[in-house]
């Protein structure tokens, strides 16, 4: 079961309690859900804009994650459930604050709960994810951790272990954004804990609420254009340049070139890049053309059109156009 917890850590921190007896309070027939209690209001998360190098660059918006979602046992309400954060119902104890310690005579279960709106960046910034025990266990209690996409998101360590000296005390596991090469537009990662691990029966198989971790986009998609080796001549004298992406693309980004004056220089019409090669890059050659004309070097520009992909964070995108000059020879 995924939960997701407001922004404010000290005034709605999102606490899901399982009873000893109670499995992982994920099945879908049944819960209630609530969004955004009088205790913190939802905050949603506005979108965001990074520029790619070049004349234009869609802007990227990053899906609110304000507000949180509480869900409650599966099947009809208990007898006993209170309403909790959100307006969802909490099974057991009440819904406590984080870090509340509880008393031998409580009912055993796995507090989750994190701070914030969940969010971390690719290349910077973690969030804690705190578990407590609300009872005193008769023996160790372990319970792992793991990633859903390791690729995006990690967490350590991979285990917490309460013991019944240290129950009391919450213990933190870090999430971390993972860096890649490909543009988009985030990805939501659920960090899972896993069956307790135990030889009291009160907390053997125990599943306590998994987290879902927005993380936020660090990739640019973009199109830098390379200065160009020399100028072209009318006598058939080349120049280069080349081309390369920011990014690795999710599809083919094909770049239309053309020739602004015919008569002094010609260029292929396109530049294309296939998702495997797009840290490669690509040189453009433009030839020179003769006019037959005693009128001295030249000025043109190679012109750089839209970029066509259907990766989104690619399609239109418009790189810089490259001035040449071509140099005379009556």
């Amino acid at each position: 079961m995924a939960v997701r917890v407001s922004r404010e850590w000290l005034a709605a921190s999102l606490v899901l309690v399982l009873g000893a007896c109670s499995g992982k309070s994920g099945q879908r027939d049944g819960d209630v859900e609530g969004q955004g209690g009088e205790t913190a209001g939802a905050t949603g998360r506005g979108g965001s804009s990074t520029t790619s190098p070049g004349k234009t660059s869609p802007g990227k918006v990053v899906p609110p994650m304000g507000g949180y979602t509480m869900v409650g046992t599966a099947g009809e309400a208990p007898a006993g459930a209170r309403a909790g954060f959100g307006g969802s119902f909490s099974a057991g104890a009440p819904a406590e604050m984080p870090g509340a310690g509880g008393s031998a005579d409580d009912a055993p279960g796995i507090v989750v709960s994190a701070p914030g709106d969940l969010t971390v960046h690719e290349s910077y910034g973690t969030i804690q994810v705190q578990l407590r025990l609300t009872a005193a266990p008769q023996a160790d209690v372990k319970v792992e951790l793991a990633s859903a996409d390791p690729t995006h998101a990690v967490v350590f360590p991979l285990s917490l272990t309460f013991t019944p000296e240290n129950w009391q005390k919450p213990q933190a596991a870090i999430v971390a954004g993972v860096r890649d090469a490909i543009a988009d537009d985030g990805n939501t990662v659920t960090i899972e804990t896993l069956p307790a691990v135990s030889t009291d029966p009160s907390y053997a198989g125990m599943d306590a609420g998994d987290v879902e971790v927005f993380v936020i986009d660090e990739t640019n998609g973009g199109i830098v254009v390379g200065p160009s080796s020399g100028s072209t001549s009318e006598s058939g004298g080349t120049a280069i340049f080349n081309i390369v992406l920011t990014s690795q693309p999710t599809a083919t980004v094909t770049i239309p070139l053309s020739s602004n004056d015919l008569t002094e220089g010609t260029v292929a019409n396109a530049v294309v890049f296939e998702p495997s090669e797009w840290s490669k890059p690509h040189p453009v050659t433009v030839t020179g053309v003769d006019d037959n004309l005693s009128d001295g070097a030249q000025g043109y520009d190679i012109i750089t059109g839209a970029a066509v992909s259907d990766d989104s964070h690619y399609d239109g995108v418009d790189a810089a156009d490259v001035h040449l000059s071509n140099v005379d020879n009556e």
